[in-house]
Order: structure tokens, then C-alpha cells, then sequence
């Protein structure tokens, strides 16, 4: 532990409001245009407010010998279940629209096909509509301090908008996701 009190946060908590979520956009969506250009290759970033970290496991194995019973590792780490992230939506749409094209590519609501966004063979690698997402923890100066990172993800859901001319609250939505592995790894401090 480090005797200097600005590498810790105050009062040695960590806050739940502190996270950003940094996507990299998948291959199949770099042609979108937003504003008149493409969207490219820069990663897209979201204010979260809400996501739960899945939990992980390595089940046990029961070995039965000579009236005991001796636990050893399955060695095995099953499925993840989908992480669903609420963030707010920016004042052009524009996250929220990123992502409703990526769930679009997945199935258009207009024909139900796949693949609507390329003509090319070449894109009928599954791996064009995935993506990598990492979920950066904060410290209280906004420094980040730890990484989850998802491997392999892609949109299964996507929730609505509540629009209302009573209410002057910041829009927001919700996306879930499922993915393939999550790695968490503590960054380097100060």
C-alpha cells in the first residue's frame, strides 16, 4: 500500500457513476455516415450510468475414492451471461444510432436478412459484426483505473427511448450484449 494518499480515492471507496465504456466499432458499420462522414475506425465512447459486471465461474468436479470425496478444477469457465449497459444519449443521436445500425446489420427489420450493409463476399465473416468493448472504472479525477474488457461482442438487445414534453430529464437507453470473454486488469497508477 502506498503511503501516498492521492494514489487512493476518497475515503478509500470506489464510486458507481465513475465508468466509461470505449467501443471499438466493428468492421461492417465503418462505412455509417453521421454528420456527413464516415464513422471509421475511431473508437466510439459512452457515458454508462448502469451495467453489472457479470459473474464468473470455474466449476468444481466431485471425484468419488474409497468413501471420500476429494474437489478438484473442471478447468472449464461456462458462458457468460449478457451484460446490458444503460448510457445516455448524446444531443445528436448519435451513439444511439451506431448502435441501432449494428443491431440492424444483425437483422434488418425491413427484410430480416443478415449482412444488409455489404455486398461483398468478404464480408460474410461473423467476426465483421463483432467487436471489442472495454468498460473503464474512474477514479474521483477521472482517471482510469481499471479495465473490463469484452471480447467479441455484438448487440442481442436494445431498449427503448421514453420521450415525454413534461419532462426535461437526459435521454437515455440501454444495449445488451453478449460476448465471448471478459478479461479485468487493474491499471498502472500515478
Amino acid at each position: 500500500m502506498s503511503d501516498n494518499p492521492t494514489t487512493q480515492s476518497i475515503l478509500n471507496q470506489s464510486s458507481k457513476d465513475k465508468f466509461l465504456l470505449v467501443l471499438d466499432v466493428p468492421p461492417f458499420l465503418r462505412d455509417v455516415v453521421l454528420d456527413g462522414e464516415k464513422v471509421g475506425v475511431k473508437p466510439l465512447q459512452l457515458t454508462v450510468y448502469g451495467a453489472v459486471v457479470p459473474a464468473a465461474s470455474v466449476p468444481n468436479v466431485a471425484n468419488g475414492f474409497s468413501g471420500q470425496t476429494q474437489h478438484v478444477t473442471s478447468m472449464h469457465r461456462p458462458d457468460y451471461t449478457p451484460l446490458t449497459v444503460n448510457f445516455i444519449i448524446d444531443n445528436r443521436f448519435h451513439n444511439y444510432y451506431l448502435m441501432w445500425k449494428w443491431f440492424e446489420g444483425l437483422n434488418s427489420p425491413n427484410t430480416g436478412a443478415y449482412n444488409i450493409y455489404r455486398n461483398d463476399v468478404k464480408s460474410r465473416n461473423l467476426y465483421d459484426y463483432q467487436a471489442n468493448m472495454t468498460i473503464f472504472g474512474l477514479d474521483e479525477y477521472n482517471k482510469k483505473i481499471i479495465s473490463f474488457k469484452y471480447l467479441h461482442a455484438f448487440p442481442i438487445g436494445m431498449g427503448g427511448v421514453e420521450f415525454s414534453y413534461q419532462d426535461a430529464q437526459i435521454l437515455n437507453s440501454n444495449v445488451t450484449f453478449q460476448f465471448d470473454q471478459l478479461i479485468v486488469e487493474l491499471l498502472p497508477g500515478i
